[in-house]
């Protein structure tokens, strides 16, 4: 049988979707298979049951060992256990095992305490990967630290384009435009980062601080409650009481 040049062409294309989507579909696997154990590690931490939290994170990074929010919620937990270096070398550790992975050197980065040596590590995981949202998002950070607001924002943005769908980006945009005055791109970036992740505790209270500068203090209030509700203990939850009884008397 005589087959024709476009039937060839057709059949490599299609072999090439397949090839293609095998490798997708392995890593959202992974990812679909440890989300479950990362939701209820937040949602265990949220609620004061580390125990619990740091068993399921475990789980999800078993799962999918480059999970990188699954990693920065096991440093979160395992911060509360060991001293910092101890949690530095276990990084390290990985680091090493994964060099060419620019996440890794985001996760190490981010244990480091002086900012000009983060700045370098996070530069590094560009070198390994210009396209890496860790990457700047990490140097966004530093920036941030750094009062270079407007570099900040940039890096940030950079982030955005890579992983649009990243709460914690939007959630740190949104923060920096705060502090440079931008209640209005504030408040916007903050809401999107709620709209992304409705259980994300951190853009509630970032956003009550951004409505009580514009001078709306029933909103304000609503996103205190909110977050109390989302984080009922969370480190800040005293203080957030203190606050919603201030609020509320204006």
């Amino acid at each position: 049988m005589k087959i024709k040049t476009s039937q060839i062409l057709l059949f490599s294309i299609l072999i090439s979707i397949a090839v293609s989507g095998c490798w997708t579909s392995r890593s959202e696997k992974q990812y679909l298979l440890a989300k479950s154990n990362y939701d209820a590690s937040l949602a265990y931490y949220r609620e004061g049951k580390t125990a619990q939290a740091k068993e399921e994170i475990l789980l999800a990074l078993e799962k999918y060992p480059e999970f990188t929010e699954a990693h920065i919620q096991y440093q979160l937990i395992r911060s509360k256990e060991v001293d910092s270096k101890t949690l530095l070398d276990e990084y390290d550790k990985l680091l090493k095992q994964n060099q060419s992975e620019a996440r890794f050197h985001f996760l190490y980065g981010r244990l480091l305490s002086d900012l000009e040596k983060q700045e370098a590590v996070y530069m590094r995981a560009l070198q390994l990967d210009e396209k890496s949202p860790w990457g700047h998002f990490g140097l966004g950070w530093v920036a941030f630290k750094k009062s270079e607001y407007e570099k900040a924002v940039g890096f940030f943005n950079k982030a955005i384009e890579f992983d649009p769908e990243n709460p914690l980006f939007h959630n740190n945009l949104g923060g920096v435009y705060y502090f440079m005055g931008m209640f209005e791109e504030s408040i916007a970036e903050l809401t999107l980062a709620r709209e992304l992740d409705p259980l994300y505790p951190a853009p509630y209270a970032n956003l009550a601080t951004a409505y009580y500068e514009r001078g709306d203090f029933d909103m304000a209030v609503g996103m205190l409650q909110e977050y109390l509700r989302l984080s009922p203990a969370a480190p800040d939850a005293n203080e957030i009481e203190r606050k919603l009884v201030q609020l509320r008397g204006k």
